[in-house]
């Protein structure tokens, strides 16, 4: 029996005779091999102040993205825009040129403390628009250790998001 070419295992054979691609195996493949070829890190190449011989440095380029506030998930308008920047990122690189681009998060604190000013009265708003965001009860009852946990709650969940869908930002630079 021959065995199945790895694009031969993406499709599947639809039961009314459809083929179908299984996209979510595809682009974990992919996504895995970037990442192991650390295809978005930009570094200093060798002798990019002295020239050494060898040593051709490609143009520069920085690209970036609004910081998102952390007090909440991405949505619709956030994808909107990154997509965007995204693609453009990927262009230049298409281009020849070594883009950095990497993600910042911003937060001050106003906004997360009167979330958790809410969570402690038991708002039933403010707990249902984080249920919406998909925040168990157990993260619910974390919130109230601070502004601090809350922060890095929402910013690991930016990050978890932005690498479902494949971005080529250096998260090595996050800030």
């Amino acid at each position: 029996m021959d065995e199945k070419s790895e694009a031969q295992k993406a499709i599947e054979q639809h039961p009314l005779g459809e083929s179908r691609v299984d996209f979510c195996a595809l682009d974990s493949k992919w996504q895995e091999k970037w990442r192991d070829a650390r295809l978005f890190e930009a570094d200093v190449p060798k002798g990019w102040k002295d020239s050494e011989p060898g040593e051709a440095a490609r143009k520069k380029y920085f690209v970036t993205f609004p910081y998102p506030y952390v007090n909440g998930a991405p949505h619709i308008g956030h994808a909107y825009s990154f997509l965007r920047t995204d693609a453009f990122a990927r262009y230049k690189r298409m281009c020849g040129y070594d883009v950095l681009w990497t993600q910042g998060f911003h937060a001050t604190g106003e906004p997360i403390l009167g979330t958790i000013e809410r969570l402690q009265k038991n708002d039933a708003d403010q707990i249902s628009t984080f249920k919406k965001y998909g925040v168990p009860d157990a993260e619910l009852k974390n919130f109230l250790n601070g502004p601090i946990y809350v922060a890095r709650f929402w910013m690991n969940r930016w990050i978890d998001d932005l690498n479902a869908v494949g971005s080529a930002l250096d998260w090595r630079r996050k800030f």
